[in-house]
């Protein structure tokens, strides 16, 4: 008789089945029991392996779960076959759930397939007369929408939080990005509401758009300058010279819209050029020291020279370039972290405190580096994440502070974060075809960490 070896996701013999013998003598490969498994994909069939094998193409099963060409088709040797594995199809449903008030809406649903992202987009576009919504997860935790959902996800719940718009909220949504152009229409409206007025040369909310594409800042100015002129309407009609409840959460929703569409621009091989003054790269390099067998990410232009010079006692690292471009505009040579995940432009307190104030989201999202001196490990993760809190209580790890910036709403570039549970360590890589060879190698795929422009 004859045996057939059927391999598993890592290569190594999974099951071996003995071949059927009919009565006219011939033999057939016998499918074993159940499916290997692969986390992250699902099994699609078996593929033979065998030289001179009869079988090409994926053998693939019926909806019964017999294979038809293995009862069909006659072997005259041992065998051996590989699993076949797709990416899995799994979708996630999402409820979206309002408060219980006179006039709340009825639940929405959206589909997420996995792995992904539930994009904010997919959220349902309420609004409530004088309020700002922003959506909670099951911890009552303001849900990240760029978070990385897997089949391991079961369907969860959003609930919706209304959040009183004010006058001052609706001010401080205005002085968040400030278009330069617009400062004296804005000092116009301020002259008889509580607006006040900007200097355009000395505040630092004040932006020449020179961080952004031409075409995403002139449809921000555009709706900018609408929201003004809505401040400046209505408070003049009310006594008070400020907005009312209606008007400010309009004023902060649109504000919210344009910001969300802004797209940052980069220098390319420029780089180095246009930001020595912060002493950062806009592009986010990836090193590598081959006697470590470490890689390491940095935008710090005196990092970079230093790990990579050959007369620097830090040196042995090789720069394998930009793997990824941030945010242009931010100054990320301090570390000031902040559990809100806001950042500024320029210089910090006014932007800073225009994001925390008013309900606008910052349109960038910052990563905070850790190292492990006892490991030589660095970690990269998200600002305010799960994770940045736990290694923050682990007294193994030293938080470095903020290791790159990079878009929330606009980025284009994939950055993709692996894991090897041999040597206990992760992986940057924007490279599909990098990625695929070190799943082969037996890294497991992480997840979207960061989105570049």
């Amino acid at each position: 008789g004859f045996v057939t070896t059927f391999l598993g996701a890592d290569g190594s013999v999974w099951k071996t089945t003995d071949a059927a013998k009919n009565d006219k003598g011939s033999y057939f490969v016998v499918a074993p029991e159940g499916n290997p498994t692969k986390d992250g994909f699902k099994f699609a069939g078996w593929k033979a392996v065998t030289t001179g094998s009869p079988f090409t193409g994926v053998v693939t099963a019926t909806s019964d779960g017999t294979y038809p060409q293995f009862v069909n088709t006659p072997i005259s040797a041992n065998l051996t076959f590989e699993p076949v594995f797709t990416n899995r199809d799994t979708k996630i449903v999402v409820t979206f759930r309002d408060e219980n008030y006179n006039g709340s809406q009825k639940d929405a649903t959206a589909e997420v397939t996995v792995p992904g992202t539930l994009e904010k987009s997919q959220a349902p576009a309420w609004t409530r007369d004088g309020y700002t919504l922003t959506w909670l997860d099951a911890k009552g935790a303001e849900y990240k929408f760029d978070q990385w959902l897997t089949d391991g996800n079961a369907n969860f719940t959003l609930t919706a939080r209304w959040t009183p718009a004010t006058a001052d909220k609706a001010k401080a949504a205005l002085n968040y990005i400030v278009p330069k152009d617009l400062v004296e229409f804005y000092n116009n409206a301020g002259k008889n509401t509580n607006l006040g007025t900007l200097d355009a040369d000395k505040d630092a909310q004040v932006n020449d758009g020179s961080d952004f594409t031409k075409d995403s800042f002139a449809a921000y100015e555009t709706a900018y300058k609408a929201a003004v002129e809505k401040y400046a309407t209505d408070a003049y009609n009310n006594p008070n010279t400020a907005a009312t409840a209606t008007a400010s959460a309009e004023i902060i929703n649109d504000l919210n819209a344009a910001l969300e569409k802004l797209q940052f621009k980069h220098e390319g091989g420029a780089e180095e050029s246009t930001t020595t003054a912060t002493g950062k790269y806009q592009g986010v390099h990836r090193l590598y020291n081959p006697s470590l067998n470490r890689h390491l990410y940095s935008n710090s232009i005196a990092e970079i020279k230093a790990l990579t010079s050959t007369e620097s006692t830090k040196g042995g690292w090789e720069d394998n370039g930009v793997l990824f471009y941030g945010a242009l505009g931010v100054d990320n040579t301090t570390a000031k972290l902040d559990a809100t995940n806001r950042y500024v432009f320029k210089t910090d307190t006014p932007a800073n405190k225009a994001v925390a104030q008013s309900g606008v989201e910052s349109i960038v999202k910052q990563y905070v580096r850790f190292f492990n001196p006892s490991t030589g490990d660095h970690v990269y993760t998200a600002l305010g994440s799960d994770e940045d809190t736990d290694l923050s209580a682990n007294s193994e790890w030293n938080r470095e502070g903020i290791a790159f910036v990079t878009p929330a709403f606009t980025g284009t570039q994939n950055v993709t974060r692996l894991y090897n549970e041999g040597t206990n360590r992760h992986l940057f890589s924007t490279s599909a075809s990098e990625q695929a060879g070190l799943v082969k190698d037996g890294w497991k795929v992480e997840g979207l960490a960061a989105k570049g422009v």
